[in-house]
């Protein structure tokens, strides 16, 4: 199933270079609740954050940055 994810992580990168941040996010959304990958979750939240950015959504943003800050210094 990591293989899976990785690859839902590789979709979901394709997509933000298309910005359909939209779909970007559903991918990322498996992965986060799914990998046991810390580097994984780690690199999904990172972009999923950026595509909130991207979709001018400041408050789901900075609830992701938080996450990542908590969890990754």
């Amino acid at each position: 199933t990591e293989i899976l994810l990785r690859k839902n992580y590789s979709i979901a990168y394709e997509y933000r270079l298309s910005h359909a941040y939209a779909a970007s996010q559903k991918r990322l959304t498996d992965v986060i609740m799914h990998t046991e990958s810390k580097k994984l979750l780690h690199k999904s939240l990172r972009m999923m954050r950026d595509n909130y950015i991207s979709m001018q959504q400041a408050d789901q943003a900075d609830h992701i940055d938080k996450l990542i800050k908590a969890n990754w210094r």
